[in-house]
């Protein structure tokens, strides 16, 4: 009685000091009456074996494949998580610009080639995403291939049909990571102006509801009459000299845009009182933190106190 089996299995055998071997080996086995339970007969054949330039060059390309994949990872990541955010974000910064051109025409041209920057540099990432996952493909499709070749292939076309597609899409995410870069810039550009706006403040307009005592319409600066809600008071109703007031309101892409001000009667607002109506924001489940937080800054007013 004796059976055959094939099957497939990789091994590393030293021929020589100066050669080593990866083989793909077709076994089969015979198991002879009156054998001992377990000892089988092997015989290898089909070798298919490739040398050792070959293997440093697979070791090379897998390496180097491992790198290129987790680059492009990581400005994917960068890039297409927020997409529709930056797309509404670059919207939002040219009505900006356009809100503030008249009286503020510096800030608006700064905004302006910020906003072109970011437009154009994301209208750049997408096409060279595509061509950096064509590469990686080809990668991966030709990398299976040549671990498979045979001793003839160390300086195969194989070999540097997949270096020569790693060389391009490491250029590819260097590219990329370049349009990200300018991109990054821009943004920061921005962060500029709007400090300088920020500085320079704006005049602010509350009327209260004469109904209802708790709402305001509050209009500041450029922008448009929102409604407000006073959520917190220090002191007596009839005597308090800061209030905390909320809005807030849907966005385009389905979002909630909130806003929080503190409101005080004097450019001095002590610590306490200020962190009494932070915690409370916080406790109506109000997001003062990361992509929201709360800027302490002082604005004066014309108006009587």
């Amino acid at each position: 009685m004796e059976g055959t089996v094939g099957t497939k299995c990789i091994s590393q055998i030293g021929q020589r000091a100066d050669e080593y071997s990866i083989h793909w080996m077709s076994m089969s086995f015979t198991r002879p009456l009156g054998k001992k339970e377990g000892e089988i007969k092997v015989e290898n054949r089909d070798f298919l074996s490739a040398r050792v330039g070959t293997i440093a060059s697979v070791a090379g390309i897998s390496g180097s494949s491992f790198s290129v994949c987790q680059s492009a990872r990581v400005v994917c990541s960068q890039v297409n998580n927020g997409d529709s955010l930056l797309r509404e974000g670059i919207s939002k910064v040219w009505k900006l610009k356009g809100k503030i051109e008249d009286s503020y025409s510096s800030e608006a041209s700064s905004i302006s080639t910020a906003a072109s920057k970011i437009e154009s540099a994301a209208n750049e990432i997408s096409p060279k995403l595509d061509n950096l996952a064509k590469y990686v493909s080809q990668i991966q499709v030709a990398n299976s291939v040549v671990s498979q070749t045979d001793g003839k292939a160390d300086k195969s076309a194989v070999v540097e049909f997949v270096n020569s597609n790693i060389s391009l899409a490491t250029e590819q995410v260097k590219s990329v990571d370049s349009s990200y870069k300018v991109m990054s810039e821009a943004q920061l550009d921005l962060i500029k102006v709007a400090e300088s706006l920020f500085k320079r403040g704006f005049d602010g307009v509350a009327v209260q509801n004469p109904k209802e005592g708790g709402k305001l319409k509050v209009s500041i600066g450029l922008s448009p009459d929102s409604n407000y809600w006073i959520l917190a008071v220090n002191g007596e109703s009839s005597s308090y000299n800061a209030a905390l007031v909320y809005s807030c309101s849907e966005v385009l892409t389905g979002g909630i845009d909130e806003t929080v001000w503190i409101l005080s009667r004097t450019p001095e607002l002590d610590d306490e009182t200020m962190m009494s109506f932070i915690n409370k924001a916080s406790s109506l489940g109000i997001d003062l933190d990361c992509d929201a937080p709360f800027v302490k800054a002082v604005r004066t007013s014309n108006c009587p106190a």
